[in-house]
C-alpha cells in the first residue's frame, strides 16, 4: 500500500456537523422595522408611565394577601390597554400599520 497524499487526506476526511455551534436565525428583522418598534414601545412607554407607577405603588403597599394574582395581572393589562385607546396619537399611528399590513400581507 502506498502513501495517502495530502490532497486524498483531505477528501476522505469526514464532515461535521456545526449546525449546533453556529447560531443560523430562522428570521431578523429589518432595521427599518426595528426603528417601528422601538418608536411605539417609547411612545406606549410615556403614556402609560403614571399608570405604571400607580399599579406599581398599589401593589408595594398592598395589604394582605391578593386572592387572584392571574386574575389581578389581567385586569391590570386590560386597564393599561384601555389607556392606550385614549391616545388618539398612537391609536392613529397603529391603524395605519394595520392599513399598511394588510396592504402588504404576504398571505395575498
Amino acid at each position: 500500500m502506498g502513501r495517502i497524499s495530502p490532497l486524498e487526506s483531505q477528501l476522505s476526511r469526514p464532515s461535521r456537523d456545526y449546525s449546533r455551534s453556529i447560531d443560523v436565525p430562522e428570521h431578523i428583522t429589518p432595521p427599518e422595522l426595528q426603528y417601528t418598534i422601538d418608536f411605539v414601545r417609547g411612545q406606549v412607554k410615556d403614556i402609560l408611565k403614571q399608570e405604571y407607577a400607580e399599579k406599581m405603588s398599589g401593589l408595594k403597599n398592598y395589604e394582605g394577601f391578593i386572592p387572584d394574582a392571574t386574575g389581578e395581572e389581567n385586569a391590570i393589562q386590560f386597564g393599561m390597554q384601555e389607556k392606550l385607546k385614549e391616545s388618539k396619537h398612537l391609536s392613529r399611528y397603529l391603524e395605519e400599520l394595520e392599513v399598511l399590513r394588510i396592504k402588504y400581507s404576504l398571505n395575498r
